[in-house]
């Protein structure tokens, strides 16, 4: 490999997904990439979001309660810019609705609003059929690999298979990471 290229040679997404956090008044939303939610339990910790490491996680050592959040990526309908939407378990059953009656996620028009202008109040979700066919959609960027990136995660399989302390659970179709508790 060249160390100076004009472009990545080997697949790489130049490009890091700015995460999307709604804010009170305003909305925010987009049109669903993936099939599913990529889910974790994270803490706010020394000023940032950073994923659960339980056992060996400073913020459960320091009695911070781990947060379970949503992530999926959504396509704006104008300009067609691609984002990391940052979703609540109060999106959840908007989101288990759709996903009941269509199948999957992939094209389907999200939309988040907080409910009042506290800025930690709940999200309200709306998901609706989208417009654009699901074949001439981009395919969806890997979610994980972008969280360990923001993160700052080698990769966020080596760490959960490193250190066992979250096993998966399938909820229908959105798939969140518990943490076990001793």
């Amino acid at each position: 490999m060249d160390a100076w290229s004009a472009r990545p040679d080997r697949g790489e997404n130049p490009t890091q997904l700015q995460m999307m956090r709604c804010k009170p008044g305003h909305p925010l939303g987009g049109i669903v990439l993936g099939d599913e939610i990529v889910g974790a339990y994270t803490h706010y910790w020394k000023g940032r979001t950073s994923i659960c490491l339980h056992p060996t996680c400073d913020a459960c050592d320091a009695l911070r309660a781990p947060r379970w959040y949503g992530y999926i990526c959504v396509m704006a309908e104008v300009g067609k810019a691609l984002a990391l939407l940052e979703l609540t378990p109060s999106c959840l059953p908007a989101i288990e609705d759709y996903l009941r009656d269509y199948g999957t996620l992939r094209g389907a028009k999200i939309v988040i609003a907080r409910v009042n202008k506290k800025p930690n109040s709940r999200l309200q979700c709306t998901v609706t059929p989208g417009h654009f066919d699901k074949g001439v959609l981009p395919k969806s960027p890997d979610v994980k690999q972008h969280l360990c990136k923001i993160w700052e995660l080698p990769a966020l399989q080596q760490v959960i298979d490193q250190q066992h302390a979250h096993q998966p659970i399938t909820n229908g179709r959105v798939r969140t990471m518990e943490p076990r508790r001793p």
